[in-house]
């Protein structure tokens, strides 16, 4: 991926209106920087990467680095690394016309697939 001056992504990001505001997490209502409640369906397991509620690893989890960022986990992680993608309509399926279809998005399919969820959100160190 080439590199992209500061300046031009910025840019890119506010025209496009890419970057919302910070917002509570919509599973758990935890505020931006606070770890999330227990039993919340969003928090990321910061020693495997996957759901925590989920993830039933044994590893050591650490709650402050796993907390809610103010943003859907990736989201930001994808704007950094250039991972937009935009609604292909299918013409054999077609579906109403709306923000999708026009705006572009973050990838967050490209994202995991690619194995950054490993790279941003496991802690280095193990603990």
């Amino acid at each position: 991926m080439p590199w992209v001056p500061v300046n031009e992504l910025r840019d890119a990001v506010m025209q496009l209106g890419l970057l919302a505001k910070p917002h509570n997490c919509p599973n758990c209502g935890t505020g931006p920087g606070q770890p999330h409640k227990n039993g919340c369906t969003v928090e990321r397991c910061s020693s495997c990467g996957g759901q925590r509620l989920s993830c039933g690893c044994e590893g050591p989890h650490d709650e402050q680095f796993a907390r809610w960022t103010g943003f859907w986990p990736g989201e930001l992680e994808c704007l950094a690394l250039g991972m937009l993608s935009r609604w292909q309509p299918d013409p054999s399926n077609p579906v109403p016309a709306d923000s999708l279809c026009t705006k572009p998005g973050v990838d967050l399919n490209r994202f995991s697939k690619e194995g950054w969820p490993k790279l941003f959100w496991i802690k280095p160190g193990g603990s």
